[in-house]
C-alpha cells in the first residue's frame, strides 16, 4: 500500500450525497455489505458527497490539475502492474463534460454527465466514508464546526479535507476518497436529489374505462345555496352532449363498506327525509318565509 494523501480540495459545489443520513444500500438497491477484509460480507452503511471542482481552463485531464496528479502517483506507485491503465480502474472522478452514459438503472439508460446539473465544466469527484465526515463553516475567516443538521446541503459551495489510498489487495483495483471534514465555503441553489420525471416511465395509453376528462363533470348541478325562497323552479332542461362525444362509462365500482348514516338534522317533520348535504333543516327553518312545502318544491327535502 502506497502512503495515503491528505489535503485540502480547492473549493467546489456540492452536487449530491448527504453528510447527515447513510445510504444502506447499493445502486441496485441491494444492501450494503463490507467488500473485503475480515469484516467481509458483514452489514454497513456509506455517507457519500460529491463535489464538483472547476477545470483550469487548457486542462484534458484531471491528472494535470495540482490536486489530482499527486492521486495519479499514488495509484501508480501501488499498482505496479498497470492497473491504472485499465478502463475499470476505480478513480472516482468524473469528466463533468463526458458525453458518456452512465451505469443503466430500472432497466433505463443511465444518464450523460453533460446533462446533469452542475457536472460541465467540472471535474466531479465522489468521496465516501462509513462514519459520517465532520462539518464546518468559515466564521470571520477562520474555521468553526457547524452543529447543525441540513447546514451544508447539495448546492452549496464546499471545502472537503480527504485522505486518498489506495484499496489494495480489492479485487477491483481502484482508490478510495475519504471525507473527514466538509467546510461550508457559500451558498448556491439547491439541488434536489432523487428520481426525475426522466427516470420514470409513465405511459400515456387508457386503459379501458379511462375518460381523459373527468366522467359526467359536463353535466353535473351546480350546489344548492341557502337563499330566501322565490317561485318554484320549473324542471331543469336536459343537457344534451354534442353531436360527436361519446362520453365514456366509468368502470363498475368496487364493493365497499356502507358508512353509517348521520343523524336526522333536528326537528325535521315526521316521515320526512332531508336532502340538502350543506345546511340543516334547522338554518332554513331559522328563517319564517321557508316553510315545508317551499323545502320540498326546492328540492332541500321530500
Amino acid at each position: 500500500m502506497a502512503t495515503p494523501l491528505q489535503f485540502t480540495t480547492p473549493t467546489g459545489r456540492m452536487i449530491g450525497g448527504s453528510l447527515y443520513e447513510p445510504e444502506t444500500t447499493d445502486y441496485d438497491g441491494n444492501p450494503l455489505v463490507v467488500k473485503d477484509g475480515p469484516n467481509k460480507g458483514q452489514p454497513t452503511q456509506r455517507y457519500n458527497v460529491g463535489i464538483a471542482i472547476p477545470k483550469t481552463p487548457g486542462a484534458t485531464h484531471w491528472a494535470s490539475e495540482t490536486w489530482g496528479r499527486p492521486v495519479w502517483d499514488l495509484a501508480h506507485a501501488a499498482f505496479t502492474l498497470g492497473e491504472p491503465q485499465r478502463s475499470d480502474f476505480a478513480w472516482k472522478v468524473t469528466d463533468g463534460d463526458s458525453t458518456t452514459p452512465g451505469k443503466p438503472k430500472n432497466g433505463k439508460p443511465g444518464r450523460r454527465p453533460c446533462d446533469k446539473e452542475g457536472y460541465p465544466g467540472h471535474w466531479v469527484i465522489w468521496m465516501s466514508s462509513t462514519q459520517a465526515p465532520r462539518t464546518a463553516r468559515l466564521d470571520n475567516g477562520q474555521p468553526a464546526y457547524l452543529m447543525d443538521k441540513d447546514a451544508i446541503k447539495p448546492g452549496y459551495y464546499i471545502q472537503i479535507l480527504c485522505s486518498v489510498k489506495d484499496n489494495k489487495p480489492a479485487a477491483s483495483p481502484g482508490v478510495y476518497w475519504n471525507p473527514a471534514i466538509v467546510c461550508l465555503i457559500g451558498y448556491g441553489p439547491e439541488i434536489t436529489q432523487g428520481p426525475t420525471l426522466d427516470d420514470a416511465a409513465f405511459s400515456a395509453a387508457l386503459p379501458p374505462g379511462a375518460s381523459v376528462i373527468p366522467v359526467g363533470a359536463a353535466n353535473l348541478p351546480p350546489p344548492m345555496a341557502l337563499t330566501p325562497p322565490g317561485p318554484v323552479a320549473t324542471a331543469p332542461v336536459p343537457v344534451h352532449p354534442a353531436p360527436g362525444f361519446v362520453q365514456v362509462p366509468p368502470p363498475p365500482a368496487a364493493a365497499v363498506a356502507v358508512p353509517p348514516a348521520p343523524p336526522a338534522p333536528g326537528g325535521l317533520p315526521p316521515g320526512r327525509t332531508w336532502l340538502n348535504p350543506t345546511h340543516t333543516y334547522a338554518q332554513f327553518k331559522a328563517d319564517p318565509q321557508w316553510t315545508d312545502d317551499l323545502l320540498v318544491a326546492h328540492g332541500h327535502m321530500r
